[in-house]
């Protein structure tokens, strides 16, 4: 019988998922952290959602030339309008980030 060792993460909040999202996304978290972000992610769809505009948003900077995908920075916009006033995301999450 093949005993399986595993280590019991603590659950993140969206709070905490999206205050080391960017993190996440740079590999700059140490492993127990990034394991937390990983389980977070595959039960929350919006803080998924979150990661993949992310994601969007790192590969359309990082391709640009003088100019950022209109449809990329109507997004950045609009999420940093809806951070500045509090508001839920457009998946109904009310962090208070996002």
């Amino acid at each position: 019988m093949a005993i399986r060792w595993w280590r019991k993460t603590r659950s993140l909040s969206c709070e905490d998922a999206l205050n080391v999202l960017q993190s996440y996304m740079d590999d700059e978290t140490s492993t127990d952290t990034a394991l937390q972000v990983v389980t977070h992610l595959e039960n929350c769809g919006p803080c998924e959602n979150e990661l993949h505009m992310f994601r969007r948003i790192k590969i359309s900077l990082s391709q640009r030339s003088d100019e950022v995908n209109p449809v990329v920075l109507d997004a950045l916009r609009r999420y940093g309008e809806r951070l500045s006033n509090g508001e839920p995301d457009e998946n109904g999450s009310d962090t208070g980030l996002i």
